[in-house]
């Protein structure tokens, strides 16, 4: 990402060249957003975790993100668990208003975002991507 000290990476985790390409051994975290991806993740998380780099990685279920931690990943972003942290906040907030106003901040706020978003070219791309 311009401006920023931020880059995507397309390469081989495994392969030594990429980790000279790239200095990953002088990151300060690497995210990792693989579709299908569990067992390069295993790998990596392992090779992250003996040179002391957090490590951040994406999960679909409890069985892939036990199997990253035990590797030694530092955090796993998994959707259903992150989801259920903010709705359950969402809840004890929302639970003192009045059925007639429940969640429709909330829903206003998220619209909006969704607008700004198809409005903003970039942000569409990043999010395909995603």
């Amino acid at each position: 990402l311009v401006g920023t000290s931020i880059f995507s990476v397309f390469a081989d985790p495994e392969m030594s060249n990429t980790w000279a390409t790239y200095n990953l051994e002088g990151a300060k975290l690497v995210v990792s957003c693989m579709v299908q991806g569990q067992t390069a993740e295993v790998k990596l998380s392992k090779l992250l975790a003996l040179k002391n780099i957090p490590f951040l990685a994406v999960s679909n279920s409890n069985n892939e993100a036990t199997e990253l931690y035990d590797a030694g990943c530092s955090y796993v972003i998994q959707q259903e668990y992150l989801a259920a942290q903010v709705v359950g906040k969402m809840f004890r907030t929302e639970a003192t208003k009045s059925k007639a106003e429940c969640f429709k901040s909330k829903g206003a706020d998220h619209s909006k975002a969704l607008d700004a978003a198809k409005e903003n070219k970039t942000r569409e791309d990043i999010g395909r991507f995603i």
